[in-house]
């Protein structure tokens, strides 16, 4: 498998919840275009027999449920790390979101650990072995 990480630099963001449907979505997009080849949409809410956060990569084709295992922020990027399944069915760890200097961390993360319900930098059960006391 791979080791590089697919790359997303941000654009374009936006965080909303839908509080008739109690549904949050957050989404990420490269260039400014209204329909970007390259972005990142979640969308969770209460978890049902798909999971809990649906996620879409560039295509609703690169499209399913609870595919992130982990996620930690370095310097103004993003790691979000993939399920062991995911990642093998992207040929990739994960997706590396570069935020530019206009848009707030702080308002980004919360979306973001609202979003996967992933506290960042938590262990990755899939690839990290735990260790014990």
């Amino acid at each position: 498998m791979p080791d590089a990480f697919h790359p997303i630099r941000i654009d374009q963001f936006h965080a909303s919840h839908d509080s008739d449907e109690d549904i949050l979505t957050v989404a990420f997009a490269e260039g400014n275009d209204p329909d970007p080849e390259n972005y990142l949409i979640l969308e969770s809410g209460e978890p049902d027999e798909l999971g809990r956060c649906y996620f879409e990569i560039g295509d609703r084709a690169n499209s399913g449920y609870d595919g992130f295992a982990s996620w930690s922020l370095a310097g103004r990027q993003i790691v979000l790390h993939f399920t062991a399944a995911c990642a093998q069915r992207f040929a990739c760890p994960g997706l590396v979101l570069a935020l530019p200097d206009e848009v707030e961390i702080a308002t980004v993360t919360a979306a973001l650990q609202q979003a996967l319900n992933i506290d960042p930098n938590q262990p990755d059960p899939y690839t990290r072995p735990s260790i014990s006391p």
